[in-house]
């Protein structure tokens, strides 16, 4: 896995009084694995790699919290993190150091040309310097003190003022860095790659090709025409909106001088027509009373044969409304059980009904004994079976046989009523019983025969009687048949104890299948229930029906009746309402009539009377009437005609009402309808240029998405090439998102054609919004957002085939398959989005990244991450507890000494390279 060393990248990097080390020199030219235990410092380590790429505190990521981790990492003003590096100016050394004495975690970067030296770091004897001793040793090296933005400026190519550039981050594009340092840390904690990540870095990636960069800001670039045209849709608007108010103020002012002259004649004519009205009035009222009291009886008569037929259609609707609620019961059980197998349904019920039992009976058999009870006894029986076991091959060989050569079982069986009987079953032969002497053991144990007297045993110290339960069975060391029949019994027992243990310890799980099987026994034969009753019934559908069909007709024929009869009333109503009314007139026209036409508006003085004025009524009612039609006429038209004026006053001015009369404020509004076709034209020609620009914008902006499209299929070219474990292929999927890309393609079109296609007033209903169609949508986006942001336009996901061929699509890549899988496809995607960044016309840089967990990986994967890592130009940095022939060059790490870890090239190990 070694490589030639890049141009640019670090070399090594050194750890002084930091962490978990008092010293760690590790070279990074190369791909190295960190070889140690949990909580050893490999993670110390390499996650100290943030104070080099890393520019500000807030952006770090340890595994614990940043206060503490500067507390960890700079426990006094001599801690070191220090970064060789290789860079086209030399090698330079960039590095952070501890400036509290209090341990707080205060550190400041540094940045100096030339190598690491250790004796820059420790004086003679190996004590450490303080952190303040730096700058004037290395001032003839261009010691300079670095800020988080200086930082960030060397390592992306850009010089602070010194004249140097460590270029270690040849980044693309302005902005790039930013994305670097947070894909950066996804790498190094292995987080999960969303769509939203993948989607900021392609197009961070195509910024240089990128025509609009990613941006149009709506409210910069067509503000000021957008208000120009505003001011002249706002005057079109205005004038198309009061246009129907101008009309109607030109039909009022005519109707209002035709009303005055009929005002001025009408009422010459009442004055003449009084006197001839006295006369009529005594016979027409006596006449129209009569008839009145007629039709109050006969209303009286159909009334009450209204509320008859009115009961009798409420009794045939609640019948047909009962009739109905059961149809349509029987129809909703006819569509629940359209489905319903009752054959099915018995077998299912009658299964559920035999396991029902035979969980029943299984759960019979568990109470016989408890647990508790059976367990104990069980490991006793295990146990007693194998000593049998154990003395039945040995039987030959037990102490037990050698000893009947020279004593009967009755003489053994009271010598071991003293003795331990179970000394008897041991084997002679590589057993607990080693015989040295056994003349002098038949002489000892015939010695304590000869003190057994009368079942008596007797020595100076003690005296036994030897009763029967004190006298051992010795048939088992002598009967082999016995022994044999003992183990039998006892596997049998061991057998019936283990099948009440498994019993019982699958109750709970019996109790609780039976209680699942009766609530499903329960619903299906409620089920099978309800079926039956269905299918008794299910006839009564169509005798239900035939009822409510003649009901129906019961009531229709009723109803028509009701309405002739309604019909017939609400005349005779009217009738004697009119009666009524007529006969309060004709009562009150006498007293009122000289009264009310005293009343009456008089025509203004200087209102003039047409020639040969005349109207064809000559009833004094009719003329009353007429003229009062006409007064009325005059003062709505008077009143609309100023109301009318006060609005389109108001919308158009305070400048526009200021005319003579009102005739001349007319005549001006009817000019200014005359030029609104000339200001639309004016409209249309500053609409028709903005409209282009836009265009021309939202056509770049579609052409970006498919320099996106083109990244991520180079990227899926890349990744076809690397074969991962689980998966035939991994791609990434840009999909544009139809709804906004359609809005934008539609605006396009739009600009494409004509200038009177582009702003049809008269076709939207005078209003300008509905013209727009998709810019209105747009106007929208503009208000609420201001800008149109390429991200908007597209979603990602990730599409993988698996070995059996089947795809999956992610939103995310953080469970893909097995976990080595998905921490292969993590890094190797990670890589690739960081090295998007890069320009490749620049120096080419070393960047190293750190993989732990390497052993969840596979053979396959692990060389598949390792080979496109460093093609991609990254050193990698593994980690385990073993070591392992993954790269050539391995640090073992031993933790648990208090005075901290030392490493350096004592601790390193290089491996022959394997081939391929």
């Amino acid at each position: 896995m070694t490589r030639a060393i890049e141009t640019n990248g670090p070399t090594r990097i050194i750890m002084i009084n930091s962490g978990k080390y008092q010293y760690a020199e590790v070279e990074l030219n190369e791909g190295i694995h960190l070889v140690g235990a949990n909580n050893s410092g490999k993670t110390t380590l390499i996650s100290a790699l943030q104070f080099l790429y890393i520019d500000n505190d807030r952006s770090f990521k340890f595994t614990k919290d940043n206060a503490v981790s500067k507390r960890y990492y700079f426990k006094s003003e001599y801690s070191y993190i220090l970064f060789e590096c290789l860079t086209a100016n030399g090698y330079m050394v960039v590095g952070a150091r501890g400036t509290s004495a209090l341990g707080n975690g205060e550190y400041e970067r540094f940045i100096y040309s030339g190598s690491y030296k250790k004796s820059h770091y420790f004086k003679d004897g190996g004590v450490i310097r303080r952190g303040s001793e730096l700058k004037p040793l290395l001032a003839d090296k261009g010691f300079k003190i670095l800020t988080g933005r200086n930082l960030q400026s060397l390592l992306t190519g850009n010089d602070i003022g010194t004249g140097v550039k460590l270029n270690l981050l040849p980044i693309r594009n302005e902005g790039g860095y930013k994305k670097f340092r947070q894909n950066y840390k996804n790498l190094l904690e292995l987080a999960t790659v969303d769509q939203d990540e993948v989607k900021k870095a392609l197009i961070q990636m195509c910024h240089p090709e990128m025509r609009v960069k990613g941006v149009i800001d709506l409210q910069e670039r067509f503000k000021k025409k957008q208000e120009e045209i505003n001011k002249i849709r706002s005057e079109i608007l205005t004038l198309q909106k009061l246009e129907k108010y101008i009309h109607e103020s030109f039909e009022q002012f005519a109707n209002r001088n035709e009303a005055r002259e009929n005002m001025v004649g009408g009422y010459s004519l009442i004055l003449d027509e009084f006197s001839k009205c006295q006369k009529y009035n005594i016979t027409l009222i006596q006449n129209l009373g009569n008839d009145r009291d007629l039709k109050k009886e006969l209303k009286n008569q159909i009334e009450h044969e209204k509320g008859n037929v009115r009961r009798a259609i409420g009794r045939l609707n609640k019948e047909k409304g009962s009739l109905d609620h059961q149809i349509k019961l029987l129809e909703n059980e006819k569509l629940h059980f359209s489905s319903y197998l009752p054959d099915f349904a018995a077998a299912t019920i009658n299964k559920l009904q035999n396991r029902e039992h035979e969980i029943a009976e299984n759960l019979a058999l568990v109470t016989i004994e408890d647990i508790i009870v059976v367990e104990p006894r069980l490991k006793a029986h295990i146990r007693e079976l194998q000593t049998l076991s154990l003395r039945l091959s040995n039987f030959e060989n037990t102490f037990a046989k050698m000893l009947c050569n020279e004593f009967t079982e009755e003489e053994l069986s009271r010598v071991f009523a003293v003795l331990n009987e179970k000394v008897l079953g041991q084997s002679t032969d590589n057993g607990p019983v080693s015989i040295t002497d056994t003349k002098l053991l038949v002489t000892n144990l015939q010695t304590i025969l000869g003190r057994i007297k009368n079942d008596t045993y007797s020595d100076p110290s003690v005296r036994v009687n030897l009763i029967e339960e004190l006298k051992p069975d010795l048939s088992k060391y002598f009967n082999m048949e016995q022994v044999q029949l003992s183990i039998a019994n006892l596997e049998s027992e061991i057998a019936r104890d283990e099948k009440t243990l498994e019993a019982a310890k699958k109750q709970a799980e019996l109790k609780k299948e039976l209680s699942e099987i009766r609530k499903q026994l329960s619903s299906r034969q409620k089920e099978a229930d309800r079926y039956r009753t269905f299918k008794e019934n299910e006839s009564n559908i169509r005798i239900l029906k035939t009822q409510i069909s003649q009901i129906e007709v019961e009531e229709q024929r009723k109803n028509e009746k009701y309405d002739s009869l309604e019909k017939e009333y609400g005349k005779i109503s009217s009738d004697i309402l009119g009666i009524g009314t007529r006969i309060s007139e004709i009562q009150a026209e006498e007293s009122k009539l000289k009264e009310k036409i005293e009343c009456l508006k008089k025509p203004d003085p200087d209102w003039i009377i047409p020639d040969n004025f005349t109207w064809l009524d000559d009833e004094i009612e009719a003329l009353i009437d007429r003229y009062a039609l006409y007064a009325r006429a005059q003062e709505r038209d008077s009143e609309n005609l100023q109301r009318n004026l006060n609005i389109i006053e108001t919308q158009l001015g305070p400048n526009s009402g200021r005319y003579e009369s009102e005739q001349q404020f007319l005549d001006s509004l009817k000019e200014k309808l005359g030029e609104l076709e000339t200001r639309e034209k004016a409209a249309n020609t500053i609409w028709e240029k903005t409209l282009s620009s836009l265009h021309t914008d939202l056509r770049d902006l579609l052409e970006d998405v498919k320099v996106i499209r083109g990244q991520a299929n180079t990227i899926n070219r890349d990744l076809s090439k690397i074969q991962i474990s689980d998966l035939l292929s991994l791609r990434i999927v840009v999909e544009e998102k139809g709804y906004m890309t359609e809005l934008f393609q539609s605006i396009i079109n739009k600009a494409a054609r004509t200038q009177h296609e582009l702003f049809e007033f008269s076709d939207t209903g005078n209003d300008f919004t509905k013209a727009q169609g998709p810019l209105q949508e747009l106007e929208r986006i503009a208000m609420e957002k201001g800008r149109i942001d390429i991200k908007n336009l597209f979603s990602l996901k990730f599409e993988v085939e698996k070995i059996d061929g089947k795809k999956e699509t992610y939103t995310s890549l953080s469970n893909v398959e097995s976990n080595g899988t998905t921490i292969t496809v993590k890094v190797l995607v990670n890589l690739m989005l960081m090295r998007g960044l890069f320009d490749d016309k620049k120096n080419h840089a070393r960047i190293p990244f750190y993989l732990d967990e390497v052993t969840a990986l596979d053979d396959k994967n692990r060389r598949a991450v390792m080979k496109k890592a460093i093609e991609l130009g990254f050193t990698p940095i593994i980690a385990s507890p073993d070591a392992q022939h993954i790269v050539n060059k391995i640090y073992l790490l031993e933790s648990g000494k208090k005075q901290g870890l030392y490493v350096d090239k004592r601790n390193m190990t290089l491996l022959v390279k394997e081939e391929a």
